[in-house]
């Protein structure tokens, strides 16, 4: 067995995909780095980062690693080493199985040693390094033996690096939808409630969640074993996908000729996967479901389109195809045209359905996602006739789509132009200058590919064709944004480009990116919020001039309130993820009042009461219900109020207990009573801890015995461990 680990360790050497898996590994690193923003995170913020990170980026490299271990090529030697060394068929399984988990953990641990020194960078000391390996271990490497037993089985059950890739996505996707105790993923929402939490119970369910994980890996590594072993003894068999996909293939070749038949086989299968997630996300209604079903469509085409040549050089047969009287360019764009058809046809249908049942609500996005894959598919083409190998194809758009899936909305507006997410996460408007770019450059690969393949067949009639009829698509696409309200106007802002609105005694500054409905909500938000907490507050401190803007704008005035966004996407509807300011315009008038004196988790809890006790319960007031049905479903829900009292007295957490003590005066008391205690911690001089909150509390309560249990309560869960709600900073010296 060691000996075909090392064998197998050279041959990824040699290959390249060793220093792949090392750059994938690293610049997921490096985007989602919180250094870029210049910001120092806390120990245990910073590794569950690490760790989620670690998770998604192995969804990427994982599938490629695999299906290029177990893919057998005489000429390397393979079949020499199993036959010349006493090596079990099973030993030899093993130890490519081994191979990929050594190599994958050899880069995470260069991935974890960058992250811990990362803090040098601002002068400040290393990341606790116990801290990151104990992490590592327990969520990382138990997802890696996972993964790796499992696409290890279907590959060889399915012989396609395509459909194990796919597989892989749904697989994570699906762990949204299972409970804690068998979410193998270990998503943010189970990672951050073991720090969140006090409650001892669940680690419990840690240690069951992360057997059972153990579990399926060591049964999915037997079922890769016992096929690796049965189709070694027989090679001429077929598995019901591979007959299956034959079968419809040749079917479908009948009909539309024998130039189809050649992708079928492939079409087949991952045509499936796409179809029964978005018919999952249809059924259940589920919006993140189909959002990543949608960005995950922008690989169709290119899976169809990046072996249309290089599989006849890998299959070698050359002497079959190109010895026809048909040129290889003519016979390459045949292919490609077959390919985009079909996928273009399946992403149009999909589209039609998700917008019928209101997933959608137009036909941008599919536009959008046309152009995206086409884009994409071009790049997988060149790369796979440069190298005249489908996985380098394959390999290098899987790269493009994966690093803009990890850098997200702050890799997409640095990179807007070229940007494959930048418009699929955007609701609001379409920036029809990326899309303009990305069909340019499709195009211009599309020629070139043309003149690589057919450069002895002196293609140049194809290539004068299609030139001008490239240019004209580039020209249609471009048109939108010929005028100036449609250019790309972001990331450049002072008070002189701000537009303002007033309403009654309400004045709101916005920027040109911002759309106007977006600014209109916005205002209309504001002015009804404050006035319904201004008998909770001093409104001497409350402001009435508010500057709505990217991150990092700086006011002119003292007297004007600051909300900003970081990304574009937060400027999205409510119903697509985004657009409710309703927690922002609650968190900044209560800071403007003095009350981020108060601890977070306190200050957490006050912010929820306020929210949805006293805003949230009278939207009515400025929204009409068909406006709230569209954007605010949950808030039109009346058990949705119900459900946060319910929380409210469970007080199963130090936000919980906060926002319980505020429910308990108001009920007992009067809002005056809570007036003239948030009057008094906004005048405080200092922060104030549980104590200094306690005796202001029990001044206004008359030493209320309900009050002073709960801020005992309040201290127990408060010193018993967990961080903060917000995301907590080291300072920068």
């Amino acid at each position: 067995m060691c000996e075909v680990i090392k064998f197998e360790i050279k041959r990824f050497i040699k290959n390249r995909l060793f220093f792949l898996m090392g750059f994938i590994i690293m610049m997921g690193i490096v985007i989602s780095n919180p250094i870029l923003d210049n910001q120092l995170w806390a120990d245990n913020f910073a590794v569950s980062d690490f760790v989620n990170n670690m998770r998604m980026i192995s969804i990427i490299f994982l599938p490629i690693a695999v299906a290029a271990m177990l893919k057998e090529n005489k000429s390397e030697g393979l079949e020499n080493l199993l036959f010349t060394q006493p090596i079990s068929k099973i030993s030899y399984a093993m130890g490519k199985y081994l191979t990929i988990v050594l190599l994958a953990f050899f880069w995470i641990c260069c991935a974890l040693i960058a992250y811990i020194l990362m803090p040098l960078y601002f002068k400040s000391y290393p990341y606790d390094w116990v801290l990151f390996i104990k992490w590592t271990l327990v969520v990382v490497v138990p997802i890696l033996l996972l993964y790796i037993a499992v696409l290890s089985y279907l590959y060889m059950k399915t012989n396609s690096v395509i459909i194990i890739f796919i597989t892989s996505f749904f697989i994570t996707l699906m762990s949204e939808k299972v409970p804690f105790t068998f979410d193998y993923i270990m998503k943010n929402k189970f990672f951050n409630q073991i720090y969140w939490s006090i409650d001892k119970d669940v680690y419990s369910i840690l240690i069951m969640n992360r057997l059972f994980t153990l579990g399926v890996a060591a049964l999915a590594l037997m079922l890769y074993l016992r096929e690796y072993v049965l189709e070694k003894v027989n090679k001429n068999s077929k598995n019901i996908i591979s007959l299956a996909s034959a079968k419809l293939s040749c079917w479908i070749s009948n009909i539309f000729g024998n130039q189809f038949k050649m992708l079928t086989p492939h079409m087949i299968p991952i045509l499936s996967i796409f179809v029964l997630s978005a018919f999952y996300s249809y059924i259940t209604n589920d919006y993140t479901t189909w959002s990543f079903t949608k960005y995950s469509l922008q690989l169709l085409p290119a899976f169809f389109i990046c072996h249309a040549i290089s599989e006849v050089y890998e299959n070698d047969r050359e002497g079959i195809l190109f010895t026809s009287s048909t040129p290889i360019f003519k016979q390459m764009k045949k292919r490609i045209k077959w390919g985009i058809m079909f996928s273009q046809i399946t992403i149009f249908i999909l589209f039609a359905i998700a917008i019928y049942i209101g997933l959608e609500i137009g036909w941008s996005k599919w536009i959008i996602t046309s152009i995206n894959s086409l884009f994409l598919s071009t790049i997988g083409l060149t790369m796979a006739n440069l190298f005249k190998k489908s996985m380098a194809g394959y390999a290098s758009v899987i790269l493009y789509w994966g690093l803009c899936l990890v850098g997200g909305s702050k890799l997409a507006e640095k990179m807007w132009l070229i940007s494959i997410s930048m418009n699929t996460e955007i609701y609001y408007k379409t920036i029809w200058e990326s899309l303009s770019v990305m069909s340019l450059i499709s195009c211009i690969l599309y020629i070139l590919n043309i003149f690589y393949i057919g450069k002895k067949e002196k293609p140049y009639k194809d290539i004068l064709i299609s030139i001008p009829i490239g240019l004209i698509a580039v020209l249609v696409i471009s048109l939108p944004w010929i005028s100036d309200e449609n250019k790309r106007t972001y990331a450049v802002f002072n008070q002189n480009q701000l537009t303002v609105i007033e309403s009654n005694n309400y004045k709101l500054y916005y920027s040109r990116e911002i759309p106007k409905e977006t600014a209109i909500d916005t205002l209309k938000q504001w002015e009804f919020i404050q006035e319904k907490y201004k008998p909770y507050l001093n409104e001497s401190k409350l402001k009435y001039t508010c500057v709505y803007a990217k991150e990092g704008t700086q006011t002119v005035n003292e007297d004007t309130l600051l909300l900003e966004y970081r990304y574009l996407k937060e400027l999205n509807p409510p119903k697509f993820g985004f657009g409710d300011n309703y927690s922002k315009l609650t968190t900044i008038i209560l800071n403007e009042c003095g009350l981020n004196k108060v601890e977070s988790p306190i200050l957490e809890g006050w912010l929820e009461y306020m929210k949805y006790k006293v805003a949230i319960k009278d939207l009515y007031d400025i929204h009409s219900e068909e406006y709230l049905a569209k954007y605010y479903p949950d808030y039109l829900n009346p058990s949705y109020h119900k459900y946060f009292i319910e929380k409210i007295k469970q007080q199963d957490s130090s936000a919980y207990i906060s926002s319980y003590i505020l429910y308990y005066i108001e009920q007992n008391y009067s809002k005056d009573v809570i007036a003239q205690i948030f009057e008094d911690v906004g005048n405080s001089e200092n922060n104030l801890n549980t104590d200094n909150l306690r005796e202001i509390f029990l001044k206004y309560t008359n030493e209320d015995k309900t009050v002073n249990e709960k801020f005992d309560e309040l201290t127990i869960k408060m010193n018993s461990g967990g961080f903060k709600y917000e995301i907590p900073l080291r300072k920068i010296y």
